[in-house]
């Protein structure tokens, strides 16, 4: 009774975290003290839950980041991408696809990269006349392409996830897998959808001039530092195996020396609700599973399912959830059970299968009853905005058959992943 206790107390925290405005994390934190005290499990307990590690990671990451959107690195960053193009306008697509990505691999969400890049996206789709679908999916594309990386909000959580089972070594391969995947996507999509019919420079004085984007791009000495720092975190996070939060935190604390009075500000806009969020669910997982609920589900699927198919019905489940809900929190509650259910088959592809979870998670995540898909629809440069919904609502739907059935027949049927 104590396992199915708790994993009703997880159903309830999803549904009113995504009905009412309240912080999903608060939430989260408070159903883990009433799975405590209705379980029997001691605060100890339940507070060994809290992800420490996960937590420093995020905050010193966001702490950098910080600094650089502030000091212009990311809008310089940016720019430089977009001068490239040089009146070939078929690249435009695949720069703001790259730009999204570099931008989330850094460490924001990809909600925030779409809604930054958005506007400038599609006033340029309009200009070059582009399908804005086309150029909104791929800049939405090239931001969930880069949510897998060491230093992005996904990975830090799936990392936190896997650790207490010793495979959160597994990063690399679900970024290089989750990126071509995605990829693959925006490359279908961009030939499917006109790429290579927009028109190109003609060079005369009318042509498009590039919004927002300087002739002539200058970087400051903080720029140039804070460039530096970002090539010392990788190569110290991943290279050396220093602590990538501590890491970011006296990275932030050197380029804060540039503008001290900064800091308050940098502090201030952080992004809290997400950590508060990533750091509730965590715990509060973790507490259904110190009640069994976590094993009662994966027995159940393993014991009502052929084995075959068991896989596929929680790859579907993942795309489903994070549909309609919060894809990062989510992917910290799947993996755990993908790694125990396979262990429960007896199934030795257990890369495969969390590879197949984190993907199918993933790519849902572009439609329009999310914060992703919102800032397209509410950028779209034309008036039938009704019809563009209707389209990115299809395109979403699609991408829950699409990230549930390929990546089970891929990772798990196949086992196939790079």
């Amino acid at each position: 009774m104590t396992a199915i206790f708790s994993i009703i107390c997880v159903i309830v925290v999803f549904v009113v975290g995504t009905i009412a405005p309240i912080n999903l994390g608060v939430i989260s934190f408070a159903a883990a003290m009433v799975i405590g005290i209705v379980c029997g499990i001691p605060s100890a307990t339940i507070l060994a839950g809290f992800p420490v590690s996960t937590v420093m990671t995020l905050m010193g990451l966001c702490y950098m980041l910080q600094i650089a959107s502030m000091n212009g690195t990311i809008k310089l960053m940016a720019n430089g991408l977009l001068k490239l193009v040089r009146g070939r306008y078929k690249l435009l697509p695949w720069i703001f696809f790259l730009i999204a990505f570099i931008i989330t691999a850094l460490g924001t969400t990809q909600s925030a990269v779409v809604l930054t890049l958005a506007p400038a996206c599609m006033t340029l789709a309009k200009q070059t006349k582009a399908s804005p679908f086309m150029m909104g999916l791929m800049t939405a594309m090239g931001a969930v392409s880069g949510a897998y990386t060491p230093l992005g909000h996904f990975m830090v959580t799936v990392r936190g996830a896997l650790q207490p089972y010793g495979l959160d070594g597994l990063w690399s391969t679900i970024f290089l897998n989750s990126f071509f995947f995605c990829f693959l996507i925006a490359l279908v999509l961009y030939l499917a959808l006109g790429g290579l019919k927009i028109k190109s420079s003609s060079g005369s004085s009318e042509d498009l001039k590039l919004i927002g984007v300087p002739e002539k791009l200058t970087v400051t000495a903080e720029q140039a530092a804070t460039l530096a720092a970002f090539v010392i975190l990788i190569v110290g996070g991943l290279v050396l195996g220093y602590d990538l939060g501590l890491m970011g935190f006296v990275l932030g604390l050197l380029l804060t020396l540039f503008n001290p009075k900064r800091d308050a500000e940098v502090i201030k806009t952080m992004p809290w609700n997400i950590i508060v969020v990533l750091a509730g669910i965590m715990t509060m997982v973790n507490a259904m599973d110190t009640a069994g609920g976590t094993d009662l589900i994966v027995s159940t699927i393993a014991t009502s399912l052929p084995p075959a198919i068991a896989p596929l019905v929680l790859i579907a489940v993942a795309a489903i959830s994070s549909f309609y809900g919060t894809t990062g929190p989510l992917m910290g509650t799947l993996t755990p059970m993908a790694v125990e259910l396979m262990n429960t088959l007896g199934n030795t592809n257990v890369a495969g299968m969390v590879i197949a979870v984190c993907i199918a998670g993933l790519v849902v995540d572009v439609n329009p009853i999310g914060i992703t898909g919102i800032g397209l629809v509410s950028n779209y440069p034309y008036e039938d905005k009704d019809r563009f919904f209707a389209k990115l609502m299809k395109y979403g739907v699609a991408m829950i058959l699409v990230g549930s059935v390929c990546t089970w027949l891929l990772f798990v049927v196949l086992g196939f992943h790079l």
